[in-house]
């Protein structure tokens, strides 16, 4: 028996405050904290296992890509006239593709049995980057206090309770140096073992001269 969706009911978000339908088997809800799309149980089967979400819930930040994705034909020859304006910027922009590909890439590269460039999914670019840095000081956060920037370090950018992280002060034309390096992604800065302690010496020795 398929799912009757209403204001007030429950969703893995919280209470639906409005509902939009899209199509006879997609609706749009939103709650006061989240929202995402609700896929019919007949339509939900057409989207592959590796991707498909057992309830027919798809939150609104990176899986609503995956009924746009896979359901695309059926959306654009079924959807209602109230909801043309989104689903028409959805599908002029490609959004759905580009979100897919960022969010699941690993999941895109299993099916389509592809592989994608760093280019084209930074969530596999950034895996790639921290599979490789690891074993160094991965800056997690920076603070700009005027002329200085402290940045806060921890081995292999983990952010687990109770790990270990240090902080650094860096002059600010040092850090502008540092990220410029990496391509204008702080988070992209990854220090060795003698590297934190040679910007660190640097910064006191210039401090106290």
């Amino acid at each position: 028996m398929e799912k009757t969706i209403f204001e007030g009911m429950k969703s893995p978000w919280g209470k639906i405050q409005t509902i939009e339908r899209l199509t006879p088997f997609l609706t749009k809800v939103t709650t006061a904290s989240h929202g995402g799309l609700y896929v019919s149980k007949e339509e939900n089967k057409k989207i592959p296992k590796i991707f498909r979400r057992a309830s027919g819930w798809y939150e609104e930040d990176c899986e609503w890509s995956i009924p746009m994705y896979f359901l695309e034909k059926e959306t654009i020859e079924n959807y209602f006239k109230e909801s043309f304006y989104y689903l028409k910027g959805v599908f002029e922009k490609r959004s759905h593709i580009k979100m897919i590909k960022e969010c699941f890439w690993r999941e895109y590269e299993i099916h389509f049995e592809d592989t994608l460039s760093e280019e084209e999914s930074f969530s596999k670019s950034d895996y790639l980057w921290k599979s490789k840095n690891t074993k160094k000081w991965q800056v997690i956060s920076v603070i700009n206090t005027g002329n200085f920037v402290k940045i806060t370090t921890t081995l292999g950018g983990k952010r687990n309770s109770g790990i270990e992280a240090r902080d650094v002060l860096v002059r600010k034309e040092d850090y502008e140096k540092l990220v410029l390096n990496v391509g204008g992604r702080s988070d992209r800065i990854a220090l060795d073992e003698a590297g934190l302690i040679c910007i660190s010496n640097e910064f006191y020795e210039s401090f106290y001269i």
